[in-house]
Order: C-alpha cells, then sequence, then structure tokens
C-alpha cells in the first residue's frame, strides 16, 4: 500500500541540474536576440517603449512568471487536488491526449488554406521542429531526472506535464503567426492550452505546478525556437516580433483572465476546540476566472469567481488529504483605474460576495458544517500592456469573510497576491 503522505519524491541533485539548465537556456536565448535588441521606436517615445520592444522580454513575460508560479504552487499541490476531488472526483475523459496537438494543427491547416501568416513555409517548418524537439526533449530530461509521483499513484512521471508543453508550443506558434491580424486566433489558442492543461488536473494525471511548468516551458521553447530561425534565415526586419507602439491611454482597459493566487490568512493560530485539542489554518491557494468591463477609461464594473483552498492543523489529522477545506465564492463590485505611464495602467477595485463552504468530513476534529456566507473585499491591481490583445496582470486582494466551526463564528480575513495573463477584448 502507497502512504499517502510520501506521495512526493524527488533528486535533489536532479534539481541543481533543472536549474543549470535553465539558466543555460536563457542565456542562450538571450545571446540569440542580441542581434536586434530593440524595434525601431519614434523619437517621441519614452524609455519605458525600450523596455517592452527588447524582444527578451517580450519572449519571456509569460514564461517566467509561469516558472515562477510553479515553484509557489509546488507546495500546495494538494490544495488544487482536494478542489478536484470534492467537485468532479469520478472526471475521465482523455480528449486531452488529441486536444494538445489542435493549435499545432489549425496554424498548418490556416497556411494550407492560403490565410497569410508572418512566416514563410521554410521558416514555419524550421521553428515548429526547433521548438517541439526542445520543448518535449526537456520535458523528457526532466520527467526522468525529477522522479515524481503523480496524483493518481500512479508512474513517477508527473513533473512537468508533457501534454501542456506541447499545447502551448503550438498555442505560441498560432499566436506568432496569426495574431497581429487575427488576434483572436491567439485568443482562441491558448484558450485550448490552458484547457488542456486544466484537463490533465481534472483528469488526476498531473499537479498544478506540473502544469504551470510544462505551460512556461512550450512557451520559452517556441520564443527560442522562433529566435534561432531568425538567425539561421538572417530575418532582421523583426516581422515575427512586432508590438504595436499606439498610446494605450486612450484605450478601456477591459480584461478577461484567469485567476492564479496565494492565500495568506490573519485567522489567529492555536484555537481551542471543544474537545480540548488546538487547531490553526494554514495558509492556502486559489483558482478561478474574473474579468472586468470599463464603461470609459476609468470605471468599470467587476467579476470574480474562484475557488480557495486552506489546510486545517490538528493532532487528530492523520491524513494531509483530510485537512482541507475550500470555500467557493462570487463576488461582484466596481473597478477604478488609471493610466500611470505609457502601457501601464494602476487600479483598485471594490466587490461584495457569497461564499460557500461544504461540510468538513472530520466533524469529530474539526466539526465544520456547510454553511453560506458573505463577505467583502478590495484590492489593487497594475494591469500592462504587452501588446494590443493582452496584459500581464499584477494584483493583491484583501477579502473579510467569517467561518463557523463547532458552531462558533470567526473572523477570516485573507490576503490574496497573484499574477496573470489577462486577454483585453
Amino acid at each position: 500500500m502507497i502512504c499517502r503522505s510520501k506521495t512526493l519524491i524527488y533528486n535533489n541533485s536532479a534539481h541543481k541540474s533543472t536549474k543549470i539548465l535553465l539558466c543555460a537556456v536563457l542565456f542562450i536565448f538571450c545571446f540569440a536576440n542580441n542581434q536586434k535588441t530593440f524595434s525601431q521606436i519614434s523619437t517621441n517615445d519614452t524609455n519605458i517603449n525600450r523596455i517592452f520592444a527588447s524582444k527578451t522580454l517580450q519572449s519571456t513575460y509569460i514564461a517566467l512568471p509561469l516558472f515562477t508560479q510553479s515553484i509557489i504552487y509546488k507546495n500546495h499541490n494538494f490544495n488544487f487536488r482536494d478542489i478536484r476531488q470534492k467537485t468532479i472526483p469520478n472526471f475521465r475523459y482523455d480528449y486531452d491526449t488529441y486536444l494538445q496537438f489542435a493549435p499545432l494543427t489549425l496554424t498548418f491547416a490556416l497556411k494550407s488554406f492560403g490565410l497569410q501568416s508572418k512566416s514563410n513555409w521554410s521558416e514555419l517548418g524550421v521553428s515548429s521542429s526547433l521548438s517541439m524537439g526542445l520543448g518535449l526533449g526537456l520535458v523528457i530530461l526532466l520527467k526522468d531526472n525529477i522522479e515524481e509521483r503523480r496524483p493518481e499513484y500512479a508512474a513517477m512521471k508527473s513533473f512537468p506535464s508533457g501534454h501542456t508543453t506541447m499545447a502551448f508550443i503550438g498555442a505560441t506558434i498560432l499566436s506568432k503567426e496569426y495574431k497581429d491580424n487575427y488576434p483572436y486566433l491567439s485568443i482562441a489558442g491558448y484558450t485550448t492550452a490552458g484547457i488542456t492543461g486544466l484537463s490533465r488536473i481534472m483528469n488526476n494525471k498531473h499537479w498544478m505546478h506540473d502544469v504551470l511548468f510544462g505551460a512556461g516551458l512550450g512557451i520559452l521553447a517556441t520564443e527560442f525556437s522562433y529566435a534561432v530561425t531568425d538567425l539561421i534565415f538572417q530575418n532582421n526586419s523583426d516581422k515575427r516580433f512586432t508590438i504595436d507602439f499606439e498610446d494605450f491611454r486612450n484605450e478601456k482597459p477591459h480584461y478577461l483572465s484567469p485567476y492564479l493566487a496565494y492565500n495568506h490568512n490573519f485567522f489567529q493560530n492555536n484555537r481551542k476546540l471543544k474537545n480540548n485539542t488546538n487547531f490553526s489554518i494554514d495558509n492556502g491557494v486559489g483558482i478561478g476566472l474574473e474579468g472586468t468591463y470599463f464603461f470609459n477609461k476609468y470605471i468599470g464594473i467587476t467579476a470574480k469567481a474562484k475557488a480557495d483552498n486552506y489546510k486545517v492543523r490538528n493532532k487528530n489529522i492523520w491524513w494531509p488529504e483530510d485537512s482541507l477545506f475550500s470555500v467557493y465564492s462570487l463576488d461582484l463590485g466596481i473597478a477604478l483605474a488609471y493610466p500611470l505611464i505609457h502601457r501601464v495602467f494602476i487600479g483598485t477595485r471594490a466587490t461584495l460576495g457569497v461564499n460557500h463552504i461544504d461540510e468538513n468530513p472530520l466533524q469529530d476534529d474539526v466539526p465544520m458544517q456547510k454553511q453560506n456566507n458573505l463577505q467583502y473585499s478590495f484590492g489593487i491591481f497594475s494591469n500592462i500592456w504587452t501588446d494590443k490583445h493582452t496584459f500581464l496582470r499584477l494584483y493583491a486582494d484583501y477579502t473579510h469573510t467569517s467561518i463557523n466551526i463547532e458552531n462558533k463564528n470567526y473572523a477570516f480575513p485573507t490576503l490574496a497576491i497573484g499574477s496573470t495573463i489577462g486577454w483585453h477584448f
């Protein structure tokens, strides 16, 4: 029988080699980009545009945050799996086996039907081959050296997710070829890739940090391969690394984005239960979807649906999974934004909402009955235009609600901090 408290097995030397490998990839990528670091910039543009014009930044602003989140969420794998186990425990569909190839297949299909892409057939073939060779090669190398057990307690091949890497390779290729003239193809590609990664978690084949790292790896491998292809074909026109320098100050900053956050709770530790044992609640994580529609460039309405998961510590709890509880919530409110500098919006939001907590399975130790509570929150955010249809989003939200344990209400304030990519519509 497999001991559930020891489901993740790592090799420390493999971790060191992985870090060295990633640093080497980034160094080579930056060297390849040194051929032409900046696009043509008008004399009226500020220095901030030079930063955003950097091909290195354009190529890493999505991948590096995904790697960072993968590291953060690694210690909260059971939190995300608990949400899956309680909401869709019997989910078993293998469509992700085929869905991972959809974005790349669509790219070649559209070009075959005559839709003009940014690359000719030779460039596209080399870029695609290099992307898959590098990305999937690194997946195999990491799987063989980092022996991590899958959440279903099967083979030791969990980290990273190869399906997700393949899906994001295809989505990045589709985006680079068509996003300027057909931006919704880019959104469709990344949405499909995101569904592929989410499906691997829903099918209980991967942990959250496997999928996040796989997504970042697919994106970075593709960006690196496009840079190398430009060197091979002596393509110095930056035609595949374009960015629009129009003034975004007059744009209404609508967005729709996934929500990923690390939750610090201010719940007092060492509370007493009726059986005279102490209990406390650890910090948690959140996942969801949010969006904001602006009536003008300053004022809008915002909505957020998410699931937060926390771990209860009590000496009578034996298995890690048994100590977890989820808070499902829906919030509505107003958002205020201001164009701080070129391409950068800052803002604040205030919301009211409701949440739901399922009955905790350990009624004798932590009697948390099924309950619904009101909550309010306020937060700050920064939306950074990375191109005309994409935001890099940074945010922090303070939420105040209550939880009922043994028929006693406790204040439960939390601070959520996160980053993600948002789609401008």
